[in-house]
């Protein structure tokens, strides 16, 4: 096997290790959510109680709230209440698109692996386009992310 056929595969092992320390730091370094985001005050998906659709302000990430907790909540006065809740919101997002971006990330690193034979330089180029072709559409929308 050519060194420069190495090349990728070694690209893809320290982009893996990459994602793998932002998943870790993100785990430790992280701070606790914020307890006005606690398990049940907000939801991914519409559902029985979680009919209105609210989009957080910097990220513009979709997200479901019960009307009546959101009213109660955050009304009037309590803007700097509800941008902390849409912190704790992005903050959830945020993990989660590193999770999946590294869940992408080995899944990438596997379908170039099964391109190159083992032992072999065969490479078999319907599997490299797939490696190619693959989308990472959570690193793609990590990278795109905006702090404060």
């Amino acid at each position: 096997m050519h060194s420069a056929q190495l090349i990728p595969v070694a690209l893809l092992c320290l982009q893996s290790l990459l994602y793998v320390v932002l998943a870790l730091y993100a785990s430790i370094w992280g701070s606790p959510v914020d307890a006005s985001v606690a398990k049940g005050a907000f939801s991914w998906d519409a559902g029985m109680a979680y009919t209105l659709e609210q989009t957080t302000f910097l990220n513009h990430v979709p997200y479901y709230v019960n009307p009546e907790m959101l009213s109660l909540h955050f009304s009037g006065a309590n803007a700097r209440k509800l941008l902390r809740f849409e912190k704790g919101v992005e903050k959830q997002h945020y993990r989660t698109l590193v999770y999946r971006c590294y869940l992408e990330s080995e899944h990438k690193s596997q379908l170039l692996s099964q391109s190159h034979g083992f032992f072999s330089s065969i490479v078999n180029e319907e599997k490299l386009d797939a490696v190619n072709s693959f989308q990472m559409m959570s690193c793609n929308e990590l990278k795109a992310w905006k702090s404060e």
